[in-house]
């Protein structure tokens, strides 16, 4: 943490605020973003075989469900009436799934990634582990 620093500015574009013009706010205004990029490997091959295979696709799939569960079963619901409602809002997106390239063909590896966002540093280091 910086000392003696009472107040940082940041600047960032926004299509909300017209070109040449400045915006603020008394609150938070931007996250904390922080990116993942995960591969999951698994054995491929054929899809008329899957039994052969262990499908790295459905293993990220499952990785993906349990991360929007993480985030929302680990937020304290009653944590914005204690610090204000901005400091409690974290959240994870996965925006990328690559994998495979064939409609019968399970892959050898899948790759996602994304980013995880939190507007308090606590959260933003628990997402981050």
């Amino acid at each position: 943490m910086l000392e003696n620093v009472e107040v940082i500015f940041g600047l960032h574009v926004s299509h909300r605020v017209l070109a040449g013009s400045l915006a603020s706010r008394s609150r938070l205004v931007l996250a904390a973003c922080g990116f993942f990029d995960v591969v999951i490997s698994g054995k491929g091959g054929h899809a008329a075989l899957p039994q052969h295979s262990i499908d790295p696709i459905l293993a990220a799939s499952n990785v993906i469900v349990s991360l929007q569960q993480l985030v929302s079963h680990e937020a304290d619901p009653l944590d914005s009436q204690d610090h204000g409602a901005m400091k409690s809002i974290h959240w994870i997106t996965v925006g990328k799934f690559k994998g495979g390239g064939a409609f019968n063909v399970i892959p050898d590896l899948v790759t996602i990634g994304g980013t995880f966002r939190a507007f308090s540093k606590e959260n933003f280091l628990r997402l981050k582990q």
